[in-house]
């Protein structure tokens, strides 16, 4: 039969409480001489806090430099009958009764807890509190820690709080770093203390008042209170990983599933259905950088599709979920594949590409040179000697009224092109134009890229000539292919930085139906040409008629007179191409260009 305490004993027991932070059932040296500082100062007891370490060191028999509950009562007894101590001597100028020693234990009980209050977040005990039942809620999957789905699932739903100031905490707070963060010991899962630590930093660093962090906790917990009470079901899902790879176009895309190395399993939750959240597991899971993004596909396996590969999208997400829950022993056919993995847009913004129609103003400042990268060139190579990677041209300044210009593929061949840049000013917008690759049969072509219908010339008088093969000139007849390429014109001084990302994922699914293989390609289908940095300036290096002029990019340290593949001597070292941002020196032109008979000076 369990002995019935004293109200004393209780009382002591209720002051262990408050002195003990951490709930350990223990108070540590660190957090007893810190609470015996702070009543030391508020009392005015000078030699309550010169007695602090002594007083722990005295009452830490064993030297474990923290105390049982035996320890602490003894030490707070002879603390309260020490009739030099000042705080306690004005009260009582004898040796005090149990009644008395109780009295003065709740006292001392509650003015600890009032000061562990105005300590900041991690000694409150309030908050501390509710920051373990909002643990315990977001580990629905047990063991005692919070695991990489769990902590994203934790961040979704302090999102859904509907109050704006909540919802921009979620990413300080629960974010992907702040996980990488928590995770001290890089196993993947995140403890309570660990938990706590963190949680104290980031609420601390944001609230300057406690209690609006603990006002904010509270609402959290009331809104997802028993939202994942028994548990959440999940689903297995197998992971494959492609870390890198070259461009290709579409029609040349390879297919080898050793381009995909195995990386894990993830156990997906039902409840998980937003395609951010997704992401954001799996860069954790992956430990990928949290500034990067990248493709995502699907083995479809339902039969609702004729495609092998489906590319998850937000809506797509949940089909996919609800597919796995029906048919959890195939769960492992549902492997997801990433790919095409590259860095965000985070201070660059979207252009939508103008056509050429409604830009003709914006064309007329066009009076000067046209520096010319290919995307063939650039992604895919195009007529290099070398087995270097192409390059970006360094340190490309441009003098007002250039442009810069960028070949990408013809609308009709699948590849999409997205253009990201910062504020238009120094450049314009992106301005597409469609062009003939024969400049001596010059094809209309409009803005989506074909061919415009020309007149049909009258048939000879005579005979009709007889059929033949196909001649190369009869091939030349019908008019060659037409180019895209955009155009950004310099129209103002300073720097801009600029890239181009061309995209064909929109046809992975269409494209692997063609493959028994059943996986994605094995080439890259998102490609960047850049981010480049363009300076504009006024000052002109000596040129003689260059209005209209171009030059073409190699892919690795040089201009050249005419498109790579062509005739064209390359430019060499002492060759005009841009100035650098800082230079003024005179440029020698020892290249074939062949100038316009008209330009500016």
């Amino acid at each position: 039969m369990e002995e019935e305490r004293s109200p004393l004993e209780d009382a002591m027991r209720q002051l262990f409480q408050a002195y003990d932070i951490d709930r350990s059932g223990y108070v540590d040296f660190a957090e007893f001489v810190k609470l015996e500082i702070r009543h030391g100062i508020e009392q005015g007891d000078i030699k309550r806090i010169r007695e602090a370490f002594p007083q722990m060191t005295v009452a830490d028999r064993l030297g474990m430099r923290r105390l049982k509950f035996a320890d602490f009562y003894q030490s707070r007894l002879r603390s309260y009958t020490d009739s030099s101590r000042q705080s306690y001597s004005e009260t009582l100028q004898r040796v005090p009764t149990d009644e008395e020693l109780t009295k003065l234990a709740l006292v001392e009980a509650k003015r600890t807890l009032e000061e562990r209050a105005r300590m900041g977040p991690r000694y409150h005990p309030e908050l501390r509190q509710e920051l373990k039942n909002l643990f315990r809620n977001w580990n629905f999957a047990g063991g005692g820690k919070l695991r990489v789905v769990e902590w994203i699932m934790a961040r979704s739903s302090v999102e859904s709080v509907e109050d704006e100031s909540i919802a921009a905490v979620s990413e300080k707070w629960l974010g992907e770093d702040s996980f990488r963060t928590a995770d001290v010991t890089q196993a993947g899962a995140i403890s309570l203390d660990d938990f706590l630590e963190l949680s104290f930093k980031v609420l601390g660093a944001i609230f300057m008042e406690v209690t609006t962090s603990l006002q904010m906790l509270r609402q959290v917990r009331l809104n997802i209170d028993g939202q994942w009470r028994g548990g959440v079901a999940t689903v297995k899902v197998a992971l494959h990983l492609m870390h890198e790879a070259n461009f290709q176009a579409p029609g040349r895309a390879r297919y080898d599933p050793s381009a995909y190395a195995p990386a894990g399993v993830l156990y997906l939750p039902a409840a998980l259905v937003r395609l951010g959240d997704l992401t954001s597991v799996l860069r954790l899971q992956l430990d990928l950088p949290s500034n990067v993004c990248f493709s995502a596909f699907h083995r479809d396996n339902s039969g609702s599709s004729k495609a092998a590969i489906v590319r998850l999208t937000e809506a797509g997400l949940r089909t996919l979920v609800e597919d796995m829950s029906r048919m959890p022993e195939a769960s492992a056919d549902f492997g997801l594949y990433i790919k095409n993995i590259r860095p965000k847009t985070r201070n660059l913004k979207a252009f939508r590409p103008q056509e050429e129609e409604a830009c003709a103003a914006a064309l007329c400042f066009q009076t000067g040179m046209r520096w010319i990268l290919d995307w063939e060139v650039q992604l895919l190579s195009k007529g290099s000697k070398v087995q270097s990677k192409p390059r970006l041209p360094p340190d490309l300044c441009l003098c007002l009224g250039d442009a810069l210009v960028i070949k990408i593929p013809a609308a009709d061949s699948g590849i999409s092109a997205s253009v990201y840049m910062d504020a238009p000013g120094v450049l314009s917008v992106p301005i597409r134009q469609c062009t003939s690759k024969d400049k001596k049969n010059v094809v209309a072509t409009k803005s989506d890229g074909s061919a415009a219908a020309a007149p049909s010339p009258e048939p000879p008088a005579g005979p009709a000539p007889q059929k033949r093969g196909r001649s190369a000139r009869a091939v030349k007849a019908r008019g060659p292919p037409a180019e895209t390429q955009l155009v950004f014109i310099a129209q103002g001084e300073g720097p801009s930085v600029l890239f181009v990302e061309l995209s064909w994922d929109q046809l992975e699914e269409d494209l692997s139906g063609n493959s028994l293989l059943g996986i994605p390609s094995s080439d890259a289908s998102v490609a960047r040409i850049g981010p480049m940095k363009v300076t504009v300036q006024r000052q002109q290096p000596f040129r003689t008629k260059t209005a209209g002029a171009a030059a073409w990019w190699n892919g690795q340290s040089k201009w050249a007179a005419k498109p790579i593949g062509g005739r064209g001597k390359a430019l060499g070292a002492g060759s005009y191409r841009p100035m650098s941002a800082g230079g003024s020196q005179r440029p020698q032109l020892d290249s074939p260009i062949q100038w316009p008979q008209s330009g500016r000076r």
